[in-house]
């Protein structure tokens, strides 16, 4: 009998601090957004998978458990979360958005904007979704329906650089560089350090044959990163096309020293030297 006592005292002592230990749904999900929001996206994807175990109803745990796959590049997994947690809600507009960003970095570009077309039905007033179906048509090569999404998007939101700079590329990649001036010159006005919409606003002006001003892009460019070597190496190029090797010179240098492997740097040196 003592030794029942004894074995029913062990037991006990091995149960309570499991059972004080518990945790809350709620309270596990408080601890995986605690570690979401200090970037620890792994021990956060642990925590809502759990939550999800304990509340299989409630759309935000599949909702933050696809978050944190996103983050985690886990595209793959991000995905069937994100259709549960649309499944769940009421209101799927942000796990639709995110679900077409993942069909994105998965080059699934046709379920992207399935997924992003459903978004912008959820809630026809936010920009988000018109942008992400010109994102999918651009990757997917469709440049004409690229630029009528990215319009959309401009005139839901006209005040965000990223809708004008994609447009703008879209246009720079159809070789139209007219309408690419007019986007790249929205970009950098609304977003005056945008440095690669100076680089290519740069592109667009020397293709349309207006030099000086491609130079004075460039110029700006440089201004806002000297580090990179891109506007650096283009300048060499227009000095010399403007009969000014010696400016060609000193900007070829800058490139090659800036980034020795960068493509065309020595040959553009090469083409200055043999011109001073």
């Amino acid at each position: 009998m003592t030794n029942l006592k004894l074995r029913l005292f062990i037991l006990i002592l091995l149960v309570c601090p499991a059972a004080a230990a518990a945790q809350t749904s709620t309270e596990v999900f408080d601890t995986a957004l605690k570690a979401y929001n200090a970037k620890d996206y792994g021990v956060a994807a642990e925590g809502f998978a759990k939550y999800t175990g304990l509340k299989p109803s409630d759309s935000a745990g599949f909702f933050n458990l696809g978050l944190c796959y996103a983050k985690l590049q886990r595209q793959a997994e991000a995905v069937p979360n994100f259709k549960k947690a649309i499944a769940l809600s009421t209101n799927y507009y942000n796990p639709a958005v995110q679900l077409g960003y993942a069909y994105l970095d998965l080059d699934k570009f046709s379920d992207a904007i399935t997924a992003f077309t459903s978004a912008a039905t959820a809630d026809p007033a936010k920009p988000d979704p018109h942008y992400g179906i010109g994102l999918a048509h651009r990757y997917a090569k469709n440049p004409a329906e690229a630029e009528k999404a990215f319009a959309k998007a401009i005139a839901v939101s006209p005040a965000r650089p990223s809708f004008y700079y994609q447009l703008a590329s879209t246009q720079y990649d159809s070789q139209k560089y007219k309408e690419a001036i007019v986007n790249y010159r929205e970009t950098v006005k609304l977003d005056p350090k945008h440095y690669s919409g100076w680089v290519y606003l740069g592109n667009s002006l020397d293709y349309n044959g207006q030099l000086v001003e491609a130079i004075a892009a460039y110029e700006t460019a440089v201004v806002i990163d000297p580090s990179k070597p891109e506007a650096v190496t283009e300048l060499a190029v227009l000095h010399l096309r403007n009969n000014k090797p010696q400016l060609c010179e000193t900007y070829a240098r800058k490139g090659i020293v800036l980034d020795p492997k960068y493509p065309g740097g020595h040959r553009t040196l090469g083409v200055c030297l043999r011109n001073l």
